[in-house]
């Protein structure tokens, strides 16, 4: 493996110095020859990053960076099979070389390099003290041995390469324990790690690790819980439990604190914590066993041009029992292989793994898992248990075996197995297909046809010398796909119309093959546009059951009552709950959808028919909630605020009425007699207002954190502040009927969407996400292909920013076109369709100095659709041309 080695001033080969060593991974522009004549090529920015002199004179530092090399198909990928092997050699090599601090060994990458980093972060955990992916996509089976490992990583919002990747690796060893930052910039695209890497106090946070140690705090940013312990877990028989800490970081501006609990089984919750520093947050609730409670802290980026926030984390692990539950968790060994190392070495690509548990109340299963596959599964026998023939893949295997009792308590061990396939003998005879990992499903949005597909391919070498071949190809969708090649893993692919593909990926070694599948849904919804997530009549079953599910974008989790709670039934069409009146501790019913919205949704649009009929009291009826639950909460419980986000109340107005109530406000004398209205519901829980189209046509203001509700065309709350210390984020929808008072509630056409059908759709943003352009390629003027055509017009116009413009891509046709005997200049093109707030302006000239626009000198013809998501645009001049005079005609787009 070609590789670069800086060696910091005054180095002292023979002296007792040990110097820290970072390993900076390349990206896929930066690949090696077979010959090493390009060997250098690899030392991108965040090389000299690491080697600069403020940063060396913190601290001096070997800076090491490896090159892969293309030599045939399947190579040159960090993650491949060859390479992993031949950077352990040569790490090996430098350690034995030069003197290396082997407590300090850090890993960097870029792009194909971040995915790298988080890679041999976990393969090499032994040996690794801190990664720092930037933009790096990868492959979220390889998270969990990164548990323990400290992470700095960063992405970018419209990054289409990194940023679905960079979150799932955060999310992911965050449930794991591991306490990850992330920067995560606004704008920048696929560039953006240059500016992370350039972050102050970054080097020093990455010095101040060591190997197999926690992630150390010295350096900013940090966040710390203090009470009720500094240790890292604790036990207790409380069902809740309040947490209360500080932050340090002196260069980013925290602007919120969050929680999130983790249950034995992944359960969540989550929710906002008063004040940044300190901070506090009261009544966490439990679940019995093992919790992990992270706490993170969000403030703004290093950077006021890309915008975005960096996040950081800290943890704490809770075991709850309820005072006289078992307590007592079983112990589980591993007999075989021998009890000796934590790490075995095999040579064939199975192992089979026994042991024995013990419990005082009894082991009821045995469980394991090989975080590479993921696979898992149950093993045979509890006492005496037994796994044959795991499967492992090339390099580290991570097996845990877990022993459950019959309360449910739950002791794991684990150990590594670490598989060297080179060494598997016979040509063919350990062959095992290649591993294909594909980016994750997505939706892509006309006008916006094309996007970046890409995944990863891992063999085993098996046979000698055949290497892997690729293909994509299409298994089904409404329209056919074009590649622009169909041999590449990472390449672009082009639809032609709204639907479901399904893409699929062909890996073959000449003996064995396997495929993956991408499932892409071309939407019609605009970008920026309000989404459709949730939706549901009651016209397709008389049963209410029928419309409860696990599955949010389809059911509801929960439509329920106590005794006294009323009767549910479905009758017309219409879901009707019937309340008798009497009062009593179990009155209480409801309909419930979790985890409807996506993390991150912050403008809600909920719209619903609702009938009332019977109130004739001036109390409370119900409650319509949204908010951050993470359960089915019980309905006669409004919760803490910090789980709610917005929340109407409907009162009763006297005979036969109803009013609503938002944070102490209460409007309306509205019929209540059965009679169905329309209800609209505006939610903005962003920092930011926003502009919607009321249901009477007109375009209203809706402040940050405000709320506004329509019933018919009329406005009843309009920009209203939300109730005080309701923090959650939005992600689930409730109605709450916890009243004594008798009356019915009719409910139809619940619709939830998550966006407020405002301002126009950023088309542009998003066809430069798809184009995967970032940097100064990015901006409306750029030009990376030198065509002379800008990426604005380039988007007008449906061409492909990355190449020039060729004879058969349409460019705007000049002609001469004869009317009522005089002759006129015409220009005929075709554009997309849909283009947001992009500007196309015809204009004409007779000198190229001073140009002309509008109805007055042009006549516009009707766009005709070309059913591809383009439109054909006809436009003549006014002007006839006469004699020797000169005219002109220009397409001018602008933003």
């Amino acid at each position: 493996m070609p590789y670069m080695l800086y060696l910091p001033d005054d180095f002292d080969a023979d002296g007792t110095e040990q110097y820290p060593l970072i390993i900076n991974l390349h990206g896929q522009g930066e690949k090696g020859k077979p010959d090493g004549s390009d060997n250098g090529d690899q030392l991108d920015p965040a090389t000299s990053r690491w080697t600069s002199s403020a940063n060396q004179n913190y601290q001096r530092s070997m800076v090491l960076a490896p090159q892969v090399v293309t030599d045939g198909p399947g190579t040159g990928n960090w993650t491949n099979y060859r390479e992993l092997y031949t950077f352990e050699d040569l790490l090996d090599y430098v350690v034995a070389n030069y003197p290396v601090n082997e407590d300090r060994v850090y890993i960097s990458g870029i792009s194909m390099g971040g995915n790298g980093a988080w890679f041999y972060g976990g393969q090499f955990r032994d040996r690794v003290a801190a990664i720092a992916p930037g933009v790096g996509y990868g492959s979220p089976k390889e998270s969990y041995p990164l548990k323990d490992m400290p992470i700095w990583t960063i992405t970018a919002d419209n990054d289409s390469i990194s940023f679905k990747g960079t979150l799932s690796y955060v999310n992911l060893t965050t449930q794991y324990g591991a306490k990850p930052i992330l920067t995560q910039y606004a704008t920048g695209g696929h560039g953006v790690s240059g500016s992370g890497f350039a972050t102050p106090g970054f080097y020093e946070w990455m010095m101040a690790q060591r190997r197999n140690q926690p992630a150390m705090e010295l350096q900013h940013p940090f966040v710390r819980i203090e009470s009720p312990t500094t240790d890292d877990s604790l036990f207790t028989n409380d069902a809740t439990i309040s947490l209360s800490g500080t932050l340090g970081d002196e260069t980013t501006a925290v602007t919120v604190v969050r929680w999130t609990r983790y249950g034995p089984d992944g359960e969540e919750a989550r929710g906002d914590a008063t004040g940044v520093t300190p901070w506090s947050v009261d009544d966490i609730p439990l679940v019995q066993g093992d919790n992990l409670i992270v706490i993170e802290a969000e403030g703004t980026s290093y950077s006021s041009s890309k915008g975005g926030m960096t996040k950081f984390r800290d943890n704490i692990h809770v075991r709850y029992m309820p005072v006289g539950a078992e307590t007592e968790y079983p112990t589980v060994s591993i007999v075989s292989p021998d009890a000796g190392p934590d790490r075995y070495e095999v040579t064939t690509d199975k192992i089979s793994v026994g042991g024995t548990a013990s419990d005082n109340v009894g082991v009821t299963q045995i469980r394991w898992a090989n975080n590479r596959g993921p696979i898992s599964g149950t093993a045979s026998g509890t006492d005496n248990w037994i796994v044959p023939d795991i499967q492992l893949e090339f390099g580290l295997n991570v097996i845990q075996i877990t022993a459950i009792d019959a309360a449910n308590n739950r002791t794991t061990v684990e150990f590594d197995v670490w598989y060297d396939n080179l060494s598997d003998s016979g040509s063919g005879s350990g062959n095992q297909p290649p591993v294909i990992t594909l980016q994750d499903d997505f939706t892509l949005s006309l006008p916006v046809n094309r996007t970046a597909i890409s995944g990863e391919v891992s063999d085993d070498g098996l046979p000698d010398g055949a290497g892997i071949s690729t293909v994509w190809s299409m298994v089904s969708g409404p329209a056919p796909v074009h590649f622009d090649d169909v041999y590449q893993v990472d390449t672009f692919a082009d639809f032609s119309a709204a639907g479901v593909y399904i893409l699929r990926l062909s890996a073959d070694d000449s003996e064995e093959s396997s495929t993956a599948d991408l499932i892409v849904t071309v939407s019609d919804t605009p970008i920026g546009a309000a989404n459709t997530l949730f939706y549901q009549d009651f016209g397709t079953s008389s049963v209410y059951t029928d419309y409860i599910s696990d599955d949010p974008t389809q059911f509801f989790n929960d439509i329920s009552a106590e005794t006294n709670g009323g009767v549910w039934s479905i009758d017309s069409g219409v879901l009707i709950n019937v309340r008798s009146g009497v009062t009593s501790s179990d009155d209480d019913a409801g309909v419930t959808i979790l985890r409807t919205m996506p993390e991150g949704t912050e403008l809600v649009k909920v719209s619903f028919d609702m009938g009332i009929m019977n109130a004739s009291s001036s109390s409370d009826l119900f409650y319509i909630e949204m908010g951050d639950y993470g359960s089915i909460i019980d309905y006669g419980t409004a919760g803490s605020h910090s789980v709610h986000a917005a929340r109407l109340n409907v009162r009763g107005g006297g005979a036969n009425k109803f009013s609503v109530r938002v944070n102490g406000s209460n409007v309306g004398d509205y019929p209540a007699t059965g009679e169905l209205l329309n209800w609209t519901w505006y939610v903005n829980r962003s920092s930011a207002e926003a502009s919607y189209t009321g249901p009477d046509g007109g375009v209203y203001v809706l402040s940050a954190g405000a709320t506004s509700i329509w019933i018919g065309d009329a406005i009843i709350h309009g920009n209203l502040t939300m109730e005080t210390g309701f923090t959650a984020a939005l992600r689930d929808f409730r109605i709450r009927l916890n009243s004594g008072v008798g009356i019915t509630v009719k409910l139809d056409n619940l619709k939830i969407e998550d966006a407020l059908n405002s301002s126009p759709p950023d088309y542009f943003g998003g066809w430069v996400d798809a184009e995967g352009l970032s940097g100064s390629d990015a901006v409306a003027n750029a030009d990376p292909d030198g065509d002379s055509l800008p990426n604005i017009l380039e988007f007008v116009l449906n061409l492909d920013p990355g190449d020039p413009r060729n004879e058969s891509e349409r460019m705007p046709e000049q002609t001469i076109v004869q009317m009522g005997g005089q002759r006129f200049l015409q220009l005929v093109f075709d554009r997309l369709e849909a283009i947001g707030a992009v500007s196309v302006i015809i204009e004409v000239s007779d000198d190229l100095n001073t140009w002309y626009s509008g109805p007055e000198y042009t006549l516009l013809a009707a766009p005709a659709a070309n059913g591809d998501g383009t439109v054909r645009m006809q436009v003549m001049d006014r002007t006839p041309l006469s004699g020797d005079d000169c005219r002109f005609m220009r397409v001018r787009v602008a933003e």
